[in-house]
């Protein structure tokens, strides 16, 4: 799970500063098509009581990334990236032990609320403090939320994890780039893509499905608030390379949310 964070902070750091994030992630997203049904020529049907999981999860996606673009173009990564991880696993926390009967001990609650503690205050020193890009982060914190919670459901339903995430990847993957194509072709610049900018974005595309798929396999294993709390250390790992890669500023107050957000793993540690 600590390997499927830092893939997501790579590949959404990789995003923020690309000089067109809509083409990025339209490569990002498209590159999963292929390995989603390569890998459902190979597997074994998926159960039918898993669609309804998928297809809203799907849809969910959609969303997420829509806002997810939206935050960028309005925020700094060090702004967005913690605020929309950092309510993601408090909200799974609370539905999933409200509504889905979710067996989660006193000690690993209190784990996941040091995480979104400190991923919270990765998120308080920043530059700009306008309305868009906290709204448009709360909204991907929300979807972030909501596909967790269904797929984290859904995978439950299949003989493995594999087939639910070879499906969403081909499903969420296909309607996003016909989302784009439909409406945003023009935004593309296909005819001036640089090559090996696309090669990038292609990694990104591969490490944002690899990442996704640890933590859809980590859901058959534990609770799925433990995984969400884990998989949102990524915000460390995005401090991190904005640090040492992107000479970003790193402030005790920055040091003293990664203490918290390891302290909170600590106790996730101790899940039965």
């Amino acid at each position: 799970m600590l390997f499927a964070a830092l893939l997501h902070a790579s590949w959404n750091g990789l995003l923020k500063h690309s000089q067109n994030r809509l083409r990025s992630l339209f490569i990002n997203r498209l590159i999963a098509v292929p390995i989603g049904l390569a890998l459902i020529f190979y597997l074994p049907s998926i159960d039918g009581r898993a669609w309804p999981y998928l297809l809203l999860a799907s849809a969910i996606h959609l969303v997420y990334f829509w806002s997810l673009l939206r935050a960028y173009k309005h925020g700094d990564f060090s702004q967005v990236y913690p605020i929309s991880r950092g309510i993601a696993p408090l909200l799974i926390l609370l539905v999933g032990v409200i509504f889905l009967s979710e067996s989660v001990s006193s000690m690993s609650a209190f784990g996941i609320v040091l995480i979104s503690a400190g991923i919270m205050l990765l998120a308080k020193n920043n530059q700009k403090h306008n309305r868009k890009p906290i709204a448009f982060a709360l909204i991907t914190g929300c979807c972030i939320a909501s596909y967790t919670l269904v797929s984290g459901t859904g995978v439950r339903l299949t003989q493995s994890f594999l087939v639910y995430v070879a499906w969403l990847e081909a499903m969420s993957g296909l309607l996003f780039a016909s989302f784009v194509l439909l409406m945003h072709y023009r935004q593309l610049d296909i005819k001036n893509i640089s090559w090996p900018v696309a090669r990038i974005d292609m990694l990104s595309g591969v490490m944002a499905t690899g990442g996704f798929a640890v933590a859809l396999w980590a859901m058959t294993k534990i609770p799925i608030a433990a995984v969400a709390a884990l998989r949102e250390t990524s915000v460390v790992f995005a401090a991190l390379i904005g640090w040492l890669i992107l000479g970003e500023s790193y402030g005790k107050g920055r040091v003293m949310a990664a203490v918290l957000v390891f302290l909170g793993v600590v106790a996730l540690v101790s899940l039965e």
